[in-house]
């Protein structure tokens, strides 16, 4: 909209893109056009808070409900809110999510 809202690291769930659109989603579910592509989000938050699971997704520690088993050695996330889409951790990133959950 037309309003600038400001929002604490720790209330952010984890950061989206869809359609060109990178939206940040809150804790309680709500979800906010942020005028950063996911890229530039990377190079600028606390990796020890966040981390890039795939192309789409970059998810906070505190924002995962569950990890499963997903086919050809990938995970799959549940968030804490439910998200829309799947998140999968992306094949070449599970060795470094697997440590960066370990820290």
């Amino acid at each position: 909209g037309h309003q600038l809202k400001s929002i604490k690291v720790d209330e952010i769930s984890f950061f989206s893109s869809k359609e060109k659109v990178t939206y940040l989603v809150h804790v309680n579910g709500r979800r906010y056009a942020i005028d950063y592509s996911l890229t530039e989000l990377e190079s600028g938050i606390d990796p020890t808070r966040f981390f890039r699971i795939n192309r789409k997704h970059i998810i906070s520690h505190k924002a995962i409900d569950a990890i499963g088993s997903y086919s050809s050695s990938r995970l799959k996330i549940t968030p804490k809110p439910l998200n829309d889409n799947a998140m999968i951790v992306s094949r070449d990133r599970v060795l470094a999510f697997r440590a960066w959950l370990d820290q």
